[in-house]
C-alpha cells in the first residue's frame, strides 16, 4: 500500500522542490538519459497512464524499475492539502436580509505537487446581516479527480448542515476517494458560519 501522510493547508513549492532534486540524483543513475530529462510530473504521468492501461496494473507496478517506481510513488503518495478557492457568489438583498452562496475548493498535492484530487462545497446563508444567520443549506457537494490511479468514490456521509451555539451555524461534508493500490481517504469541509454571515471552511472532519 502507498505511504498516506496528511499535511495541512500549506504551499508545496517545497515538496516539488525536494521531488525533483530526488528524482534528478535517483534517474541519472538508473535510467537513460531521455527519461532524466522529462519532467518529473509528466514522466508520473506517463508511467500512471501505462500503469492503468495494463490488464493487471499492480503486475505492472512490480515490473517498473526503481527509477520508474520512485517517479510512480512521488507523483501518487499525498502529501500536504492547499486551498484552491474560496467563493462568494450571487448576493441578494431583500428588505433587511439577505441570502449569498459560498463555498470552498480544497486541493489533495502529491510529493511531486501535482494535485490528485479536488473536493469541494458550495453553501446558502440566508440571514439578517450582523444580526442572525436564520438558515444554511449545502447546495452542492462534491470531489473529482483525473488522475489515473485515483477514483472519487461520491460522499462518504450525507451532507448536513444545523445551528450550534452562539448563533452560528456548521455545515459538514465528507467525500470518498480510492487508489488502485487500497488507499481509501475520506476528505472533509467543516464551515462555520458566524452571525456576521462570514463562511470560514477547513479540511477537517
Amino acid at each position: 500500500m502507498l505511504p498516506s501522510p496528511k499535511g495541512n493547508i500549506t504551499d508545496a513549492k517545497s515538496f516539488t522542490y525536494r521531488a525533483r532534486f530526488l528524482l534528478v540524483g535517483t534517474i541519472g543513475t538508473h535510467t537513460p538519459v531521455a527519461f532524466a530529462k522529462e519532467d518529473p510530473i509528466k514522466a508520473g504521468e506517463r508511467i500512471s497512464n501505462e500503469v492503468m492501461s495494463a490488464p493487471n496494473p499492480e503486475t505492472a507496478i512490480n515490473g517498473l524499475s526503481q527509477a520508474e517506481r520512485e517517479t510512480f510513488e512521488l507523483y501518487n503518495t499525498p502529501s500536504d492539502v492547499e486551498t484552491i478557492e474560496t467563493e462568494t457568489l450571487q448576493a441578494a438583498t431583500m428588505a433587511n436580509k439577505y441570502c449569498r452562496i459560498d463555498g470552498v475548493t480544497f486541493g489533495q498535492k502529491a510529493i511531486l505537487g501535482n494535485t490528485l484530487y479536488t473536493w469541494w462545497q458550495r453553501v446558502e446563508i440566508c440571514g439578517n446581516p450582523g444580526v442572525q444567520i436564520d438558515d444554511v443549506r449545502i447546495l452542492e457537494a462534491g470531489g473529482e479527480t483525473k488522475t489515473p490511479t485515483w477514483s472519487y468514490d461520491g460522499n462518504a456521509n450525507t451532507p448536513t448542515a444545523y445551528a450550534t451555539t452562539g448563533g452560528q451555524w456548521t455545515s459538514r461534508s465528507s467525500e470518498s476517494f480510492s487508489q488502485t493500490r487500497l488507499n481509501r481517504r475520506t476528505e472533509c469541509v467543516t464551515a462555520t458560519i458566524v452571525p456576521s454571515g462570514e463562511y470560514r471552511a477547513t479540511s477537517t472532519c
